[in-house]
């Protein structure tokens, strides 16, 4: 977001980045007094990717170092998550008065190409490792990837949410106007598994 930011299309705020890579809900909460303030009136929370999926380590412990992979999170609770996104807000907003939380709901993963782009540079031992599990099978992890954004957006219909001080948005609204609406369409469906070098991951 930030490498293509530009100024002059918000003119009447200040826009501030901050980057705390792998960090969950949990991790923000830790991080709130030291990047938020009263002065700040908007936040875009963008932590779904590390909750809804994660970071699958192919090797197991039996490599020095860890081969990882990523695959939607078995773990992942949308209830818990929703009842732990409504206090971080509200924490935000004791800090904040004036403060809107916005969550961004990301596009669906293309997991598929992501995760054939790491092997390229993994054991050969671990990409057959990776090549004999079946929730690893393009069609398998593209439908999993699939299935994960759509229970995401459905988040913008429970009730719970439906509160002046917290909004959810998703990303891919903004291609029905562009060229990648026929491809996006042809991914949902899984006419394609992948976007190839296109992706959104």
């Amino acid at each position: 977001m930030e490498q293509h930011h530009d100024p002059t299309l918000v003119r009447t705020h200040e826009i501030t980045y901050r980057s705390i890579p792998g960090a969950k809900l949990h991790d923000l909460h830790l991080q709130l007094t030291n990047n938020l303030n009263s002065t700040y009136d908007l936040l875009i929370c963008c932590v779904l990717i590390t909750e809804a999926y994660e970071r699958y380590d192919l090797s197991q412990g039996h490599y020095r170092v860890p081969f990882r992979v990523v695959r939607p999170n078995p773990n992942f609770d949308i209830g818990r998550f929703c009842d732990r996104f409504v206090d971080f807000a509200a924490h935000c907003q004791q800090i904040a008065p004036n403060l809107t939380v916005l969550l961004f709901i990301p596009p669906a993963l293309d997991l598929v190409y992501h995760n054939e782009t790491l092997l390229r540079s993994f054991p050969r031992d671990i990409s057959v490792a990776y090549a004999t599990q079946l929730e690893f099978r393009p069609a398998r992890l593209h439908r999993d990837s699939v299935d994960r954004n759509i229970m995401l957006r459905d988040l913008i219909a429970v009730e719970d949410w439906a509160q002046d001080t917290t909004t959810t948005f998703y990303t891919d609204s903004a291609v029905k106007i562009s060229n990648m609406k026929r491809r996006i369409e042809d991914f949902t469906k899984g006419d394609i598994l992948t976007y190839g070098a296109n992706g959104f991951l």
